[in-house]
């Protein structure tokens, strides 16, 4: 469906299919998509650059989210995969299910036997352990994501003190603008009242009293002049500084409602990476990981049993091959699930865990870019006299996104 189906002819798609399992949801507080853009009523839209700049951000932020869709719907695919292959092997022939639980089970006893080896000062759990061993070649890559994303996030946290400081530190000149303002008219009145005074008096000595008062015109007309004018200027421009101010106030909400978008999705991304690494921080991970590489080394000296276990995880490979799964060699590591039925369902819950998280990513990504393509039909609607400009910007906007 094009671009511009979407925005003026949608049709309504068949909601993404509930999970057959039941699992409890999953529940964290976070900004609706609606409470990171900023009403376009707000917003001066007779005002060229002010239109453009809002239209722009809608369309950054449909662009972002849809990236950011994209790469979320491959992880969930990966995770569904995963899932599914739970599901062929629960239905797999009893006999087929006996061999492979043979195998799983022999692998299973050769790391137990392997565990037996180890130093009496453990340094991680068996659990520790076991969920390192599952997750050995990603690790590294692990840490990695953890780092960036944490580093990110207190990035993103001091951009978003920064941008409310300095639009805090706005609206006090604008304030300050708007009481100059209003201070300068109130002198203007006085000094008004002021020469009308002089003027009488000076009517009075010229009339009243017979005196040479020519001067006292001059004087009097010249210092009002002066006055009026300073006053004058000193009105501009700190009427200047008000419209400068409430610009810069628009620009910094524009600018923070892009970047609590960013924080929202980071956070939704640390909150995923702790449940799939069973971890609260990059370092507890890290901790893990330099102990689980010194209990290995201790481990390597199992020549013989590694040697059996090497056996059996290639004859289970290629049992599970044979079953047409997604990846036969994640369940090497998975073995306990293959004979254990409770251990199966703890993999199940994990895999729907995951793909929960997955998809409520998908979803506030999809009404964020459902709710900024929503407000651009409505500004259409409202402002039909800038409809082709906007129209236009839509167009080369999604040009420019199809070439890259």
């Amino acid at each position: 469906m094009s671009f511009w189906t979407r925005l003026f002819g949608r049709d309504k798609k068949e909601e993404v299919r509930k999970e057959t399992e039941e699992m409890p949801p999953v529940s964290t507080e976070e900004e609706k998509p609606s409470a990171l853009l900023m009403d376009y009523k707000e917003i001066n839209m007779e005002d060229e650059i002010l239109r453009s700049r809002y239209i722009m951000n809608c369309l950054e932020q449909m662009a972002d989210a849809t990236e950011q869709i994209e790469e979320l719907e491959k992880e969930y695919q990966t995770v569904s995969a995963y899932l599914e292959d739970t599901e062929k092997i629960d239905k797999l022939p009893a006999g087929e299910k006996r061999v492979i639980a043979l195998q799983a089970k022999a692998i299973d006893n050769l790391n137990v036997d392997r565990e037996k080896y180890k130093d009496k000062k453990l340094i991680l759990t068996e659990e520790e352990y076991r969920s390192m061993y599952r997750m050995e070649e990603e690790a590294p890559e692990a840490i990695e994501k953890l780092k960036e994303a944490e580093n990110y996030q207190e990035l993103v946290r001091q951009d978003l003190q920064k941008l409310e400081g300095e639009k805090q530190a706005f609206l006090y000149r604008r304030h300050e603008a708007q009481t100059g303002l209003e201070n300068l008219r109130g002198m203007a009145v006085i000094c008004s009242f002021a020469v009308a005074a002089c003027f009488l008096v000076l009517l009075i000595l010229q009339f009243g009293f017979d005196l040479e008062v020519k001067v006292g015109y001059i004087l009097t007309t010249f210092t009002a002049a002066v006055t009026l004018l300073l006053l004058y200027i000193k009105y501009q421009d700190a009427l200047r500084e008000s419209r400068i101010m409430s610009n810069s106030i628009n620009k910094i909400i524009l600018l923070q409602n892009k970047v609590k978008i960013r924080y929202v999705n980071n956070t939704n991304l640390l909150e995923y990476l702790h449940v799939k690494y069973h971890v609260d921080s990059s370092a507890a991970l890290e901790k893990l990981w330099k102990g689980y590489n010194q209990e290995k080394e201790v481990r390597e000296r199992m020549r013989r049993t590694e040697e059996n276990l090497d056996y059996h995880e290639s004859e289970l490979v290629e049992m599970l091959k044979e079953c047409k799964l997604f990846d036969p060699m994640i369940w090497i590591h998975r073995a306990v699930a293959l004979y254990n039925p409770k251990e199966m369902v703890e993999v199940r819950h994990d895999l729907i865990l995951q793909r929960q998280k997955l998809r409520k990513q998908m979803e506030f990504n999809k009404e964020t870019a459902d709710r900024a393509e929503s407000i651009i039909g409505e500004i259409v609607g409202d402002y039909p006299a800038y409809a082709n400009e906007i129209l236009k910007m839509v167009s080369d906007f999604h040009e420019k996104k199809d070439k890259k």
